[in-house]
Parts: structure tokens; sequence; C-alpha cells
């Protein structure tokens, strides 16, 4: 990364005395002198502006150590919902985000409007993907049963919370809709049956599950992320990325799902895990929803009555020829 110039850093402090501070993690004036506006009104509304510029200038400091934004906020947008962040817990993707709604769209367009779709989310976080989901359901009259799960307790408090955050934009019964409890995705036969005793029959199994490799979280990932967001929700233990997606096929598969749905990192192992739930059998075709930057991000498994799911955003079908 180049140097910040003493010029950039002059004009900067012109500009505003705070702005230099910003500059290590923002790199640039118009993105610094915006994150300065965001922290300068989320410090307002939490202190009322007292204490003098202390407080802003906390935040500020914060932020040029490479402090997330959404943590020194202490929410991120999320659809129509907002989501708490807080430390110990990964702050919601704008993929995630992209996939989940897709997916929300697709289910209103393909499912008949008076069904009830059920859901399990694994490693649900913040709860960001079973909240959104509801709420694009609800919203159009479709009823819905999700579950979402997490081993880590900051996360199943922090998704709590938020369904509570949420209350006045979520339907009236989304308390009784949605539940968060506690399951290792990797404890494949226990949380199968924990599963089955909360609800008959599963629609979706959806995940983002830790999926980078000890590899690349030393080489690619911004120091934001390896400083401060939570490495269990990223690397899972033992440093290999792929390890959750054949016990998240095997949930999906033993549930008796119609469609199983990942995210991944990229392309090369978007066609790793698709070659792993191909090879299973159980599939009818799976492929691979592209992101906003055309980069394999999302791999769907359905079963046959549920093509319609195939279609991402931008999609590479694969089918049950697999020799092709």
């Amino acid at each position: 990364m180049p140097r910040l110039t003493p010029e950039l850093i002059r004009t900067a402090r012109r500009s505003h005395a705070l702005l230099p501070l910003l500059l290590p993690e923002c790199r640039t004036i118009e993105q610094a002198s915006m994150e300065l506006r965001w922290l300068t009104r989320e410090g307002r509304q939490r202190w009322g502006g007292g204490g003098g510029k202390g407080w802003l200038k906390a935040l500020c400091e914060k932020r040029g150590r490479g402090w997330p934004l959404q943590y020194l906020l202490g929410t991120q947008p999320f659809g129509a919902l907002e989501m708490i962040c807080e430390r110990g817990v990964l702050i919601p993707r704008p993929e995630t985000e992209q996939s989940a709604s897709h997916l929300g769209g697709h289910m209103l367009k393909h499912l008949h409007p008076h069904s009830q779709v059920r859901i399990v989310d694994l490693c649900t976080g913040t709860g960001c993907i079973p909240l959104l989901l509801h709420n694009q359901l609800s919203a159009a009259g479709m009823s819905s049963r999700i579950l979402g799960v997490d081993i880590s307790v900051k996360a199943l408090r922090s998704s709590k919370r938020n369904l509570e955050h949420n209350e006045k934009v979520l339907s009236a019964n989304a308390r009784e809709d949605i539940e968060f409890f506690g399951g290792d995705v990797l404890a494949v036969d226990s949380l199968v049956e924990t599963i089955g005793g909360k609800l008959q029959g599963v629609d979706i199994v959806i995940s983002n599950p830790p999926y980078i490799s000890k590899e690349s979280f030393n080489r690619s990932t911004g120091r934001s992320v390896r400083n401060y967001e939570p490495k269990l929700a990223l690397v899972p233990k033992g440093g290999n990325g792929d390890i959750f997606y054949p016990a998240i096929g095997r949930v999906a598969e033993s549930l008796g799902s119609q469609a199983v749905i990942a995210e991944v990192e990229g392309w090369e192992q978007a066609n790793r895990v698709k070659q792993e739930w191909a090879g299973s059998g159980v599939w009818e075709g799976v492929g691979i929803w592209k992101d906003f930057a055309g980069i394999g991000r999302t791999v769907v498994g359905w079963r046959r009555g549920w093509e319609w799911i195939r279609d991402g955003p931008d999609v590479v079908s694969y089918y049950r020829d697999w020799g092709e």
C-alpha cells in the first residue's frame, strides 16, 4: 500500500482537523470526509454532542487504526433492515445481502403464495439472512418458519438482539416464526435430530459458513478483517476452508431439503463445492450464482421440481450429466 503523501495530509487537515486521522484506512479525502460525516452523526445520536469533541476524535483514531466502520457506527443496513454490529460477530456483507434478497424474490415468484416456506440458516451470525428473508416473504403475504443456527454464543445473542431491534420493521408474527439456537454444523447427526424436532420438513438449507483458508486469511484479507472481526466466523479450525461444505450438504440431504445454498470465497472454491455436491448424487443439479462483481459467490443445489432456483443474479449451471 502506498504511503500517504505530506501534501495529502495537509490538504485533509485544511478541510477538517480530524480528517488526517482517517486517512490511514480511508486513503482518500473523499472517503474520509464521508466517513467523518457518518461518525459525527452517530456520535451525536449516542452522546448528544456532549463532552466536547473528544468522542469524535476517539472514533476517528479507532477508524484510522483499522476498526471496521460498522463496529464504530454500531449498525449495517441489510435490505430494509438495520443490523446491529458488535465485536465478536461477523459484519454482514453486501454479497450476502444480494444473494439472500435474490433468493427471497425467487421464492415469491415460484412458490405458491399460500405455502409456508421452511428454511434453515446454518452459521447465522447476526441473523441477517433469516430476518431479511422473513421480511421479504411476509411483506408479500407468504408465511415462513426459519431457524438460525450458530455455535457462537456471541452470535446467538446478536441474532436475538437484531430480531428485537427490527421489531417495528418485521411482521407481528416474526418472533413466532424465527428461532435462533446453538448448534455445531460439523456435528451433522446431532444437528439434524435437533432441527427435525423443531421443523416438520425443510425446503431450503442456506449458509454463509467460515470458508477462508488459513493461507488466504493471512495473504488476502485486509487488516481490518484480520485484526478486528472474529476469526471463528472466517477461518475453520484447522485452516481448511472447504471443511463445512460436505457437512452442509449432508444436513440438507438428511432433512430432505429441496435446495441447499452456500456462500463461498470465489470461483476456485465454488467449483470445488460444486463437485462435492454433484458427487453426492442427491441433487438434480448444481449451479453457481455470481455476485455483482462477476465472482462466483454462491453455490446452489436443487432437487427435481426446484430447477427455478438455479437462476441467480447471473449463473453458470451444471446438470446431472457431470461428465460434460
